[in-house]
């Protein structure tokens, strides 16, 4: 026990850190009990976090664990935490000593190779196998996966680590295990495959697992009973020629390391129960743009980079040798390049539509039961769902509701910020209040010394749990997508369109659209509003700003002027009621707006101007038309309705219609002609003082005449 206590001052702060969490975890006690037990008799404040606790605490409480005696009710627990801080301190001193010595460290290139990568032995391009190492290690996920394989519990293995140099090539193998779920452990190792960087299989060999098998996973594993029948291998066996390979060779030292390459490798070694490095996990050397957070999977990634279909011919179930073939033709792939792959479009892909009326609940307490969990929306106003999926012993289980409109309200009833996951898929945090019967609380029993009151209190309480969509935006499986709307095409995220050009260079723009207000080709939009979707500015009334159509003098190259991208824009009161009014009338004249239209300049651009602005007042011809027709229509039928007296009613009725029809077109030639009369005054004014300037001149000219 002397000897633990030396290792134990020997540890760093951050293995013995590591060390207590463990013995947390596990609910090890030592000879004063558990940690917090521990804590409360050396009167420590500052929580139970180790790391609030300083180095002579921590190593006081490894020591307590190694003294345990052995007492009634407690022998075989304090015998396993004896075990348990005997075989983490052996470990974390085989983990110094590797580190001491450069095992493990990846090499840096000489500076000759660093001027000239194609020339390295290690790569036929710009990249390496040890920058894909390098890449492995910098992604931020890597530590949590890698760093923290708990080697020092029973049954697992830890490797020695390899000398790593950047003149010898190391071998690769990629690795892919298969798992199904036993009494004793949900991920038991039920199958291994590992392939050279050939894609051949160097090792292959079902397992049957140890204990009860509840699940085989058949669907996704493709093996079944019968394929186990006659397996004697065990996990050990499996582990054991694993190791073998990865090794180094009799050489020693000089010997070629093993570099293993997998996708979310850090599974397969957790089932295999095996500690190794240094791995290239392709799961961390690409990623989606947009999601940085995102692993993608090796279907997605094989269909991205290498234009391959996976699991065609197996109905779906894996295969672990085509999963270990592809993640090592990825790696190869990548070594090809003379630089790395960058980020990648996320697929669109989108979730089926019969998830969409699920939502995924995680993070579940312990003893949460189905009727907390509907008491969670209920409580808030929300729906009631239907049933669950999933075991709510796996702290993970989906609530399924009637259709996706009920999904999406309960989700909306819950409060609380919308936060995004990795996905870009919306979850928020939701509290779990217990039952408010007395019954729920009447059989709490006290804690460490508290009173009833305090236990029944702590029952009551509300716990809290996640609640996660099951799809990003319009039913997408990754909150970005590539195409229209990663390029701002399209939907409300379109750019907001510049200021509206005004004359000849608005012409430029589509087809108008009904009435002048809109063109037809989208870039027009609805009522005048510019190019850039819903959220585009609408333009100001006034014939200055929008181009709408007016007439304009022909000297002074005016045309009925269209707006931005084809919109006419808004007129003002006042044009609107002289452009109706010249539409009812009915002397045939021609219209002042088409003939100003008419007289613009011969140019390609104002041409197409005129031709946008002389649409409008058509399209209101035709609606003039239209409604004249409508109204015979009604009358006629009105007629035969009633008969008689009502006949004779719609017939005054569509008489008096008629006589303020000749009154308007009356009132708008009296108009048309005063127009007319004003404007040959003003000219005849103008002939007259021209006239009189002539004369004046003519005077002038010839007094000077008879002064010479």
């Amino acid at each position: 026990m002397a000897k633990d206590k030396d290792l134990a001052a020997e540890a760093t702060l951050e293995q013995l850190v590591a060390l207590v969490k463990a013995a947390q975890n596990r609910k090890h006690v030592g000879k004063t009990g558990s940690w917090l037990e521990f804590l409360k008799t050396r009167k420590q404040t500052g929580g139970t976090d180790p790391k609030r606790h300083k180095r002579e605490v921590l190593e006081a409480f490894v020591a307590d664990l190694v003294d345990a005696e052995d007492g009634s009710g407690a022998k075989e627990a304090q015998a396993a935490a004896r075990e348990f801080t005997d075989r983490y301190l052996k470990w974390a001193k085989d983990v110094r000593k590797d580190a001491a010595k450069g095992r493990g460290t990846v090499p840096e290139p000489p500076a000759e190779a660093a001027a000239a990568s194609t020339s390295t032995p290690t790569s036929t391009g710009g990249v390496s196998v040890w920058s894909l190492v390098k890449r492995t290690r910098a992604h931020p996920k890597y530590a949590a996966n890698y760093d923290s394989l708990p080697s020092y519990t029973p049954g697992w293995t830890r490797v020695k680590r390899p000398e790593l140099s950047w003149s010898v090539r190391p071998r690769m193998f990629a690795l892919d295990c298969e798992m199904c779920a036993t009494a004793d452990d949900k991920s038991a190792l039920l199958g291994v495959c590992v392939v050279d960087e050939f894609g051949e299989v160097v090792y292959r060999q079902l397992v049957r697992p140890e204990g009860k098998i509840v699940d085989l996973r058949t669907p996704l594993t493709g093996v079944s009973k019968a394929d186990l029948e006659g397996v004697t291998a065990t996990a050990k066996d499996a582990q054991r020629a694993v190791r073998k390979l990865l090794e180094a060779d009799s050489k020693g030292a000089g010997g070629r390391p093993a570099v293993l390459v997998g996708h979310a490798l850090y599974h397969d070694l957790q089932a295999l129960k095996l500690d190794y490095s240094p791995v290239i996990d392709t799961s961390l050397l690409f990623g989606f743009r947009g999601l940085p957070e995102a692993t993608p999977s090796l279907k997605d990634l094989a269909k991205l980079l290498l234009q391959l279909q996976m699991r065609e011919g197996g109905a779906g179930a894996h295969d672990s040798r085509e999963d270990a073939a592809v993640s090592m033709r990825l790696v190869m792939r990548e070594l090809q390049l003379a630089a790395p792959t960058g980020p990648l479009d996320a697929p669109d892909v989108r979730v089926p539509a019969a998830d969409l009326a699920k939502l995924c609940v995680h993070s579940l307490p312990e003893g949460v039961t189905e009727d907390d969990l509907k008491r969670a929306f209920t409580a808030v106003g929300g729906p009631a769902f239907s049933g669950i999926e999933g075991s709510l012993a796996d702290k993970k289980v989906l609530v399924v509701f009637k259709h996706a409109g009920e999904a999406n309200t309960a989700f909306a009833k819950l409060p609380g910020k919308q936060r995004k996951d990795v996905l870009g898929r919306f979850y928020k945090e939701a509290s779990i209040p217990a039952a408010s019967s007395p019954a729920a609380t009447e059989g709490a029993q006290p804690a460490d010394g508290a009173a009833p009151a305090a236990a029944a209190a702590a029952a009551a309480a509300p716990r809290s749990c996640k609640v996660r969509k099951m799809a990003c935006h319009n039913g997408a499986a990754f909150g970005t997508q590539s195409g229209k709307r990663a390029r701002g095409e399209g939907g409300a995220e379109a750019p907001v369109a510049k200021k509206i050009k005004t004359g000849a260079g608005a012409a430029k723009g589509g087809k108008a659209g009904k009435d002048g207000k809109g063109g037809k080709d989208g870039k027009g939009g609805k009522r005048g509003r510019p190019a850039g979707g819903p959220k585009g500015p609408r333009p100001k009334p006034g014939a200055k700003k929008d181009g709408a159509a007016a007439a304009a003098p022909a000297a002074n190259g005016g045309a009925a002027a269209a707006g931005a991208n084809g919109s006419a824009g808004k007129e003002s009161k006042k044009k609107k009621w002289l452009r109706r009014k010249a539409a009812k009338s009915a002397s045939g004249e021609a219209d002042p707006v088409k003939e100003a239209g008419k007289a613009a300049p011969a140019t390609a651009a104002a041409g197409t101007a005129a031709a946008v602005g002389a649409a409008a007042p058509a399209a209101n011809g035709d609606k003039k038309d239209k409604k004249d027709k409508k109204d015979k229509k009604r009358g006629r039928e009105a007629e035969e309705k009633a008969g008689g007296d009502a006949g004779a009613g719609q017939a005054n009725k569509a008489v008096k219609v008629e006589g303020k029809k000749d009154k308007e077109d009356k009132e708008g030639k009296k108009d048309k002609k005063d127009k007319e009369d004003k404007k040959d005054k003003t000219d005849k004014v103008q002939k007259e003082g021209k006239s009189e300037k002539e004369g004046e001149k003519k005077d002038k000219k010839a007094k000077k005449a008879k002064k010479e």
